[in-house]
């Protein structure tokens, strides 16, 4: 994998973050289901970000493992696994991140309506990630350009 792979990797799921997840925390807001605002601008106390910016962050980072995952699957499996993949990848993962890192932190009490958006978002955004990367990655690797 070269710089190149590994920035679109990383755009893809800030992309995905800010897209996908928050478009699906932005839904259940307004479906009134849950009292979390979307694209939060408020600061960490401890770190001076935004929310939204490391959660974004956050997306992006852990956006590199669901890659490997995805081109392993990919090698190894007809298409419909990658997607599913990723998709479970997504809500299984970044809702134990959640649970054990970042509502502690946040001094968040974890109910199951929270594990159920959680499922339904970060899947969301492992779906989102895997519409990002799918298609400029492989026009990368066969023209050398991204777009």
């Amino acid at each position: 994998m070269n710089i190149h792979e590994l920035i679109l990797v990383f755009l893809c799921g800030v992309g995905a973050t800010l897209i996908f997840h928050q478009g699906c925390i932005y839904l259940f807001g307004k479906l009134q289901i849950i009292a979390v605002h979307p694209w939060d601008m408020t600061l960490i106390p401890s770190i001076k970000l935004p929310r939204v910016f490391f959660l974004s962050f956050l997306g992006g980072v852990l956006g590199l493992p669901a890659f490997y995952l995805g081109r392993t699957l990919q090698k190894m499996m007809p298409a419909i696994y990658y997607w599913i993949g990723l998709t479970l990848f997504g809500a299984i993962f970044f809702t134990l991140v959640e649970v054990f890192m970042l509502f502690p932190y946040y001094q968040v009490n974890t109910t199951p309506k929270m594990l159920v958006v959680g499922l339904i978002a970060n899947g969301l955004w492992g779906i989102g990630h895997a519409l990002c990367i799918n298609f400029p990655l492989r026009n990368y690797q066969r023209r050398g350009k991204i777009f």
